[in-house]
């Protein structure tokens, strides 16, 4: 909680795409990368050849949370079972109070 009269410091998450390359050659290594930077929220930007157990699992070995996906319409389509294992809770709000999967 914050001393009366400060506001809270700003929270910066990295989005994976950013660092496709290095997760495609190593995902464990990219992530942990990541984490050494200082960030602790990323959006994810694909799994990597993992199932989402698997990259949730990364995230948490690396202190890392998953706040958003960046994913397309067709993979939205073939189901949210696919990426479910992602979320820390059923929903949590986002920014304008509207239901993340996250």
């Amino acid at each position: 909680m914050p001393v009366s009269g400060q506001e809270p410091a700003p929270r910066f998450g990295l989005q994976t795409y950013s660092l496709r390359y290095e997760a495609r050659k190593d995902l464990p290594a990219t992530l942990a990368l990541i984490r050494q930077m200082g960030f602790e929220e990323v959006e994810v930007s694909g799994l990597y050849d993992r199932t989402a157990a698997e990259y949730r699992r990364l995230l948490d070995d690396n202190g890392l949370k998953a706040i958003s996906m960046m994913t397309s319409y067709e993979q939205l389509c073939q189901g949210r079972s696919k990426i479910r294992p992602l979320r820390r809770s059923k929903t949590r709000p986002v920014g304008d109070g509207s239901k993340g999967l996250l």
